[in-house]
């Protein structure tokens, strides 16, 4: 990419900066190695074994930094909680490379970042509530789209993703809407193929024409245009649509297929996330 005439230290920077730069939004002590107990609070199935361990137990005492966004809003994190998170921020945390603890998110929201290490300090993603406002419950689910494009950029843990998307869903269900056309074209335009954020979106689309819900023609012709592959994937999720099924309500079974698929997935560097 360009970052070969960079010394190692600024390479690991630059690198870690250009693989997270896809939406369109200092380590002070010596490094310690990643312990059984933060795989633990990332994966574990078991609910009384996660609730049971405290945050504390897993953060370790050295901390990291990220800028986020044009202004480079300063984000300070535990490193052993965020390296817990995925091999991409392991890679880009690498102390042979990276000495100065310190990476770059210059088109990334703050405002995604704060719920990203909101989860990862309390471990629940931030849902969307009937408390908010209809405003505050739009943008919400707005930055939660985000969130997943992010954690599947950097192909974060499973447990991770699938939570983002449960939210997602739940989100969409209280609201009692379904994604539209703006939201839509922006998920197509900053997610790869095989997203399963597009297969949602495609589904609910389907939803909403099988079901006539505020349905228009115009709407969907118009929403073809901006991306072929919003229309591919629509009539995929034609053959398998099934009468009065609300692609918003979880169900097992479509979980745990979504789960496994993630499952067979390969490690991902960091410099090859774009």
């Amino acid at each position: 990419m360009g970052a070969s005439t960079c010394t190692d230290e600024s390479k690991a920077i630059y690198v870690a900066d250009l693989a997270l730069m896809k939406d369109e939004a200092v380590s002070m002590h010596t490094p310690s190695p990643t312990s059984d107990n933060q795989t633990l609070v990332l994966t574990t199935t078991n609910k009384t074994s996660q609730d049971d361990r405290l945050i504390s137990d897993d953060m370790g005492i050295d901390v990291v930094q990220i800028l986020v966004g044009a202004e480079k809003k300063v984000f300070t994190i535990h490193k052993d909680l965020l390296l817990a998170t995925g091999d991409a921020f392991v890679k880009a945390f690498d102390p042979k490379k990276n000495t100065k603890g310190r990476i770059t998110m210059s088109h990334k929201s703050p405002e995604v970042v704060k719920l990203f290490i909101e989860f990862i300090y309390t471990r629940h993603v931030p849902a969307v509530t009937s408390l908010m406002s209809e405003s505050s419950k739009s943008i919400r689910i707005r930055n939660l789209c985000q969130l997943y494009v992010f954690a599947e950029e950097l192909d974060l843990q499973p447990i991770i993703r699938n939570q983002i998307f449960d939210k997602i869903q739940d989100g969409f269900l209280l609201i009692g809407k379904l994604p539209d056309a703006s939201l839509i074209s922006s998920i197509y335009r900053n997610t790869p193929v095989a997203s399963h954020l597009r297969k949602f979106v495609a589904a609910c689309l389907v939803y909403q024409v099988r079901s006539s819900i505020n349905f228009e023609m115009d709407f969907i012709i118009e929403l073809f245009k901006t991306n072929e592959d919003i229309m591919k994937d629509f009539l995929a999720m034609v053959h398998y649509f099934i009468p009065d099924q609300d692609p918003r309500i979880r169900n097992y079974e479509r979980r745990q297929s979504y789960i496994e698929c993630y499952n067979q997935s390969e490690n991902t560097e960091i410099s090859s996330v774009v």
